[in-house]
């Protein structure tokens, strides 16, 4: 195929993209949430020397309420591309 224009073809590429809603105020949400915790069950993982336990305790603490305050927001946009005229299929 040929292209005899001067302006190249344009095709669609559509992407998602993945970002979180982070701001000001649910910072300032995050740390409070992270504050008012009862850490009670990590803190005995530690003195019961198991840090092992200790970190997945905390890991799933903090993860539950970052996913929570901070929420996934997906995107599609589709753009056009130009295709550079020496390129054939």
């Amino acid at each position: 195929m040929m292209w005899i224009r001067n302006a190249a073809p344009k095709t669609t590429k559509s992407q998602t993209q993945i970002q979180w809603k982070i701001n000001r105020e649910s910072i300032l949400m995050f740390a409070e949430s992270m504050g008012s915790i009862n850490w009670s069950p990590v803190r005995k993982d530690i003195v019961g020397n198991n840090p092992n336990r200790a970190y997945t305790t905390f890991i799933s603490i903090y993860m539950e309420n970052y996913n929570r305050i901070f929420p996934v927001i997906t995107k599609s946009s589709s753009k056009a591309i130009p295709k550079q005229l020496w390129m054939s299929y």
